[in-house]
């Protein structure tokens, strides 16, 4: 996994850009039968992508829907839920701080 800053917005201190090279496994909690894998172009190219915003007054990073190209693959026993080439997007936020002093952590050059 990667990030990738795009553009620095001084006036609202707010970084945009890309977390890349993803990939994640589906499976349900109990061993169950629903499973699959979560990438980007293909089941095992490892370029699945998203979007993200990083407010550095907060140290708030907030994932953005579109602009990605996530996709699930290799579904097997979803019911339907989830299918193989299925268009997916995730939306989150975390805080990224400093361990040791709770200190933002601040980006302002891509």
């Amino acid at each position: 996994m990667g990030i990738r800053a795009v553009k620095y917005d001084a006036s609202t201190d707010i970084v945009y850009g890309a977390i890349t090279h993803l990939r994640a496994t589906i499976s349900t909690d109990s061993g169950g039968a629903c499973s699959g894998s979560i990438d980007g172009t293909g089941p095992t190219t490892d370029n699945g992508m998203m979007r993200f915003k990083y407010y550095n007054n907060a140290g708030e990073l907030q994932t953005r829907r579109g602009g990605g190209n996530l996709h699930a693959d290799n579904v097997t026993g979803c019911g339907g839920l989830i299918n193989g080439g299925d268009v997916l997007t995730y939306t989150g936020h975390a805080s990224i701080r400093s361990p040791s002093h709770l200190v933002v952590n601040g980006i302002t050059s891509p």
